[in-house]
């Protein structure tokens, strides 16, 4: 066997366990919860800025009744 480097070997090694759908690894279940994180934290934004935004309106129509 040639000489690998550590990453390289590594790297077939998840992608031998992944194909097997075993399990993945830590980093990528890690990689994994950070985007599903950024994606609920950017949801969460979203509607409050919604809501604030509607609110605004509501103030704005009672002013102009």
């Amino acid at each position: 066997m040639s000489q690998m480097s550590s990453n390289e070997s590594l790297n077939i090694f998840t992608s031998i366990i992944n194909n097997d759908g075993m399990f993945r690894t830590y980093h990528q279940r890690n990689v994994i919860r950070r985007r599903q994180n950024r994606q609920r934290g950017r949801q969460r934004i979203y509607r409050n800025h919604v809501r604030f935004i509607a609110s605004l309106n509501i103030i704005n129509n009672e002013e102009n009744t």
